[in-house]
């Protein structure tokens, strides 16, 4: 252990030897979305990103049960994966702009 004055950091080491990462969490593959699969599905892959996140906070709203938790996947992984399969329809709105008085 060490520290030195107020501001230091406190390290500790735990008794006995450390056990492997791997002992103690699952090693997932993460799938990495590319600008061109996004874009090629949206007018552009900024486009694309705003309507996933969009998605995937529709889905976080949806009531408890309403999704299938079987593959354990983040919401935005889901989004991003209904966007770039054309799962999910959308249009764009114009914003509505306050009337001047």
């Amino acid at each position: 252990m060490r520290a030195h004055g107020p501001r230091s950091s406190v390290w500790m080491r735990p008794a006995g030897p450390i056990p492997p990462i791997k002992e103690h969490s699952q090693v997932r593959e993460m799938r990495v979305f590319t600008p061109e699969e996004i874009a090629n599905h949206n007018e552009s892959k900024y486009q694309g990103v705003l309507v996933a996140a969009k998605y995937a906070r529709e889905l976080n709203r949806l009531p408890e049960g309403a999704i299938q938790l079987s593959d354990q996947k983040k919401l935005s992984t889901r989004a991003l994966e209904a966007i770039t399969s054309g799962q999910v329809e959308y249009r764009l709105l114009r914003r509505r702009r306050p009337e001047a008085e």
